[in-house]
């Protein structure tokens, strides 16, 4: 139709319709250029969520999309912003590189407002380190991964060990804000979830099972809920506290890592503010259930623990003890004037570190039954006793 022969109803219409996909449009540069503005200032992204796809049999020259699915990691981390949406299609995910071409590695640049999420659909990937931080993974299954990653989610995630070397998920120094929820990890001769040294933790609604340890919070693990758990079928414990022995280059592994060197060794090596509550503790193998070292202020609260000593093994339910590292290089630890120590090792390279459990432990309401002629509470001098209250005991 010529525009001559237009009414004017109908010219105005055109013209509101023009109007209209020209607003539409502006407004879709616009929230574009706020995505760009914030991503390179680091803020938060108005109105995130894009959704992108990865297939094993994807292509990387591919556009991302459901229908066109690119195939590697590495791909797909060039587009993704915070507050997107990355879908592993079914299949075996084995292209987990970084910029460099390392294997197994994942870097995250998300944020704590706009995490980016992995979601799994049937997809199984390798054995991972996550670095970074504002990360979500949903549904997926591997063997085993070391978080390196700040703001971090797992949910509804199942990891199978495989590995005598590794635990399920291990949680490195220095990082916080995590949360495991709703995830079934086994299949280690370690643990199931392993702390160092990271803060504001919470394992939540998971069954761990077949592991070496269920848990395992170690020194200067801060604020750390574990509740709503399966931990079942262990063969050194359920919940364990323990230091480590270095005999080669310690003054790395237990020094350099420290946010404070000015921080007293009490706060900076024990583990603290620990809430262990509503568990389902059950079908044990080891000397000892519970074993804390170098623990303070920590609650033991509300589980139900039952048949602990099923292979005639059981020695202890509950062992408050010591944390114990030795150093090979004493100069490492020059500037800690307020360490807890016993006498230098006969080697005048080493040094060894004591600390003790205690104060602030609470036992309480618990139930604990079926665990035979083991010890219920031991308390290795000079830890300071938890108070015990309110439990539930029948042998």
């Amino acid at each position: 139709m010529a525009l001559i022969d237009l009414d004017y109803s109908e010219l105005e219409a055109m013209l509101v319709g023009f109007g209209v996909l020209i607003a539409d449009l502006n407004t879709q540069v616009s929230d574009l250029a706020e995505r760009v503005t914030a991503l390179e200032s680091g803020g938060p992204i108005p109105d995130p969520g894009a959704s992108f796809y990865v297939a094993p049999d994807g292509d990387d020259d591919a556009d991302g999309t459901i229908d066109h699915p690119w195939q590697t990691w590495n791909r797909a981390r060039l587009d993704l912003v915070p507050g997107d949406t990355l879908h592993l299609l079914p299949g075996d995910h084995d292209h987990f590189l970084d910029d460099t071409g390392s294997e197994h590695r994942i870097e995250i640049n998300g944020n704590e407002d706009y995490p980016i999420t992995i979601v799994g659909e049937n997809a199984i990937i390798p054995y991972v380190t996550l670095e970074g931080q504002g990360l979500v993974l949903e549904g997926i299954s591997g063997s085993y991964l070391f978080n390196r990653c700040n703001y971090l989610t797992i949910r509804d995630c199942t990891f199978h060990g495989g590995s005598s070397q590794f635990n399920v998920i291990t949680l490195f120094h220095d990082h916080h804000h995590i949360t495991i929820d709703g995830c079934e990890l086994s299949g280690s001769d370690r643990s199931g979830v392993d702390t160092l040294g990271v803060s504001d933790v919470i394992i939540r609604n998971c069954n761990i099972h077949h592991t070496g340890k269920g848990v395992q919070i170690k020194k200067g693990s801060r604020n750390v809920l574990v509740t709503g758990c399966d931990i079942h079928d262990f063969t050194e414990g359920a919940i364990l506290g323990l230091g480590t022995t270095c005999t080669g280059d310690c003054q790395v592994t237990g020094a350099a890592w420290v946010r404070d060197p000015e921080m007293p060794i009490s706060e900076r090596y024990q583990a603290k503010d620990v809430i262990i509550d509503n568990n389902h503790i059950y079908n044990g193998q080891s000397w000892a259930t519970v074993r804390l070292g170098g623990w303070r202020d920590y609650q033991f609260s509300n589980n139900d623990m039952h048949d602990l000593d099923v292979t005639g093994r059981l020695s202890y339910v509950f062992r408050i003890d010591s944390q114990h590292w030795e150093f090979k290089d004493a100069t490492a630890l020059a500037y800690e004037p307020h360490r807890d120590c016993d006498e230098p090792c006969s080697s005048e390279e080493c040094n060894r570190i004591i600390l003790h459990s205690g104060p602030g432990g609470v036992i309480l309401q618990n139930t604990i039954r079926d665990f035979g002629d083991a010890t219920l509470l031991h308390v290795v001098t000079p830890c300071v006793p938890p108070e015990m209250t309110d439990n539930t005991v029948e042998r």
